[in-house]
């Protein structure tokens, strides 16, 4: 979801290499693209979407050094979808529309979610029927 997010406001996606263990600084990191490949781990859009200048999703360490944290303009959840008028019976595509138009309005380069902020998808969101209407 987070990777079409991107996608439908024209931003990379920033992606983390999948870990094995407890510890963040002496896990074994494995790529992300030994397990999926395609535009989600950075591999290519289809050429019918590559005409349209996507950017590719990047790796958290790429993320880090072009975008310090000094650079970064950091977004709470909660506070945007208050602002965006998205609460918890709000359809997922409603909220995944307002989200997109609102990051491609941004003119900051480097956007981020706070990793203690609220998930913009939560369970409730991705596997019900607010998703998509039918």
């Amino acid at each position: 979801m987070l990777s079409h997010l991107a996608y439908l406001s024209n931003r990379s996606y920033v992606f983390h290499d999948v870990m094995f263990g407890n510890d963040y600084d002496t896990g074994v990191w494995n790529p992300l693209n030994t397990y999926i490949s395609g535009p989600t781990a950075g591999g290519p859009f289809p050429p019918s979407l590559e005409a349209l200048n996507t950017p590719r999703a990047i790796r958290r360490d790429i993320w880090k050094k072009h975008c310090p944290d000094g650079k970064r303009k950091f977004l709470d959840v909660k506070t945007v979808n208050k602002q965006l008028g998205i609460d918890e019976e709000t359809e997922g595509i409603v909220i995944l529309e307002k989200w997109a138009e609102m990051l491609r309005d941004m003119k900051e380069e480097c956007v981020e979610v706070n990793s203690d902020s609220a998930q913009l998808f939560d369970f409730e969101c991705v596997y019900s029927f607010f998703l998509s209407p039918f």
